[in-house]
């Protein structure tokens, strides 16, 4: 072999070694993949790419994307065919990498999460190289139906005074949403709080007693910034219808009759509208028996028959209730006797019978008997009661006085105090009423007294007389 032939032979050799070994070397080297994303947020909807880039390649290598550890494609072709119209996958060769694409065509909030890409062996294999996550941020607002207003009530039309509750729902969103109330004006806030359930449902829950005609409107708030095309979502509830309160009043609420004879008391109920059911309720404190308590067809009319003495202060009450509201008026009953007034004349009888000197006590002690015996024993106490009952009927007088200017004839749980109290007046001052009588009653026994002392004198008088004649006769 010539010396040339060696050299060629040389170069040969060489030239395959630095071409071939290289070759069989890259086959050994580890393939290197990184996964990159523009911005890392895009708004729901829109498409988005994200692009994978590996290094030393090989034919037999497979390349995945992956969000949230869950496998999206293999090469080019993706892995869950119903996700085929989602997800587009292209692989871009070069000399130096392969760059793959994958394109969410219509972003939309579940593909919120982490991306990444990975590099195995074959598709059986597990895996040799994965990137580092990306992670992607998907803005979106709550679904279109949403805010959704809600209240607790079948009608927007409400009694003054009430109070209703309003709701407003909504799901989230990214970045988080709020939710206010507009257009109280003057309406009066009782209560007002946010709350997310586990499912994440919001609910803004507002307790008011809303204005008439007012309309309540529920915004739902975003970051105008970033969702620049979208306009403002509300709900509103309204406009509400506020109804004046019903009054009730008794006619006549202070009812004087005499014992044997009937009572009658009749609700009146006004602010109601014209086509409005009212249904009434009657009651009595203490209570009446029912076969002396009767009512009208319609429970306008009450009539208490045959009263008796024990119905006196009896508290009437009548109870109005709309499908809106119930409200009560109280009506008082006060029971005389029918000789109440010789009752009155006897106990002037007694009083004018009062002894002046020593004199008259042998008269009064014959009137005494007679005089205890016609007084009633009610009669003691009359000066008392009429007081009391004069004071009460005062009460009423003056709130029926009012009635005729104007001012509301229902009677208040102030004035049905009013009674209580000056009952419970009338019973302590019946306790101490004899003490009214008590100069009468030293002063007949003074005079019961001064007698007997008298007859004594006389009966010693006469003995001594006697004992005088007996004397005299002896000598």
């Amino acid at each position: 072999m010539t010396i040339k032939n060696l050299q060629d032979n040389m170069y040969f050799f060489v030239a395959a070694t630095l071409v071939f070994w290289p070759a069989v070397l890259a086959q050994d080297l580890p393939a290197i993949a990184e996964i990159y994303h523009d911005t890392g947020v895009i708004l729901e909807g829109k498409e988005t790419n994200f692009f994978c880039l590996v290094s030393n390649i090989q034919p037999n290598h497979v390349v995945q994307f992956s969000h949230n550890d869950i496998k999206l494609t293999a090469n080019s072709r993706v892995i869950d065919r119903a996700d085929e119209s989602l997800y587009k996958v292209i692989r871009v060769p070069s000399s130096t990498f392969t760059r793959f694409y994958l394109t969410l065509t219509n972003t939309s909030r579940e593909d919120d999460g982490l991306y990444g890409c990975h590099v195995l062996a074959s598709s059986e294999s597990n895996i040799e190289v994965s990137s580092s996550f990306v992670s992607l941020s998907v803005y979106y607002l709550p679904l279109s139906s949403y805010p959704a207003c809600e209240h607790n009530s079948d009608s927007l039309t409400f009694i003054e005074g009430d109070q209703v509750t309003l709701s407003c729902l909504s799901t989230g969103g990214n970045p988080p949403i709020s939710l206010t109330w507009e257009g109280l004006g003057q309406s009066s806030t009782t209560s007002s709080s946010t709350t997310v359930s586990a499912e994440g449902l919001m609910k803004n829950k507002l307790t008011l007693q809303p204005q008439d005609g007012v309309v309540l409107t529920c915004r739902l708030n975003f970051d105008e910034k970033i969702f620049t095309d979208k306009s403002p979502r509300n709900c509103s509830i309204g406009p509400f219808t506020i109804l004046p309160r019903p009054v009730v009043i008794l006619e006549p609420f202070h009812v004087k009759v005499e014992a044997g004879s009937t009572s009658q008391f009749k609700c009146v109920v006004k602010d109601v509208p014209d086509n409005a059911r009212v249904h009434r309720e009657w009651s009595a404190s203490p209570s009446i028996p029912s076969n002396r308590f009767f009512l009208s067809l319609d429970k306008t009319i009450a009539l208490i028959q045959n009263v008796s003495i024990a119905d006196n202060k009896t508290i009437v009450t009548c109870r109005a209730s709309t499908i809106l509201a119930s409200v009560e008026a109280y009506g008082m009953l006060t029971v005389g006797l029918k000789d109440m007034a010789a009752t009155k004349s006897t106990q002037e009888s007694l009083e004018s019978t009062t002894p002046t000197n020593s004199n008259e006590t042998s008269t009064l002690t014959q009137r005494l008997p007679s005089t205890i015996e016609t007084t009633p024993r009610r009669s003691r106490n009359s000066t008392s009661a009429t007081k009391m009952s004069t004071s009460i009927e005062s009460t009423f007088e003056q709130t029926s006085h009012l009635s005729e200017e104007g001012a509301t004839t229902t009677m208040t749980s102030a004035t049905k105090n009013e009674i209580i109290r000056l009952e419970q007046a009338q019973d302590t001052e019946a306790c101490h009423v004899n003490d009214n009588y008590l100069p009468y009653i030293i002063a007949i026994i003074a005079s019961i007294s001064v007698a007997l002392l008298a007859i004594v004198a006389d009966i010693l008088l006469l003995l001594k007389l006697f004992q005088h004649k007996t004397v005299a006769r002896f000598d």
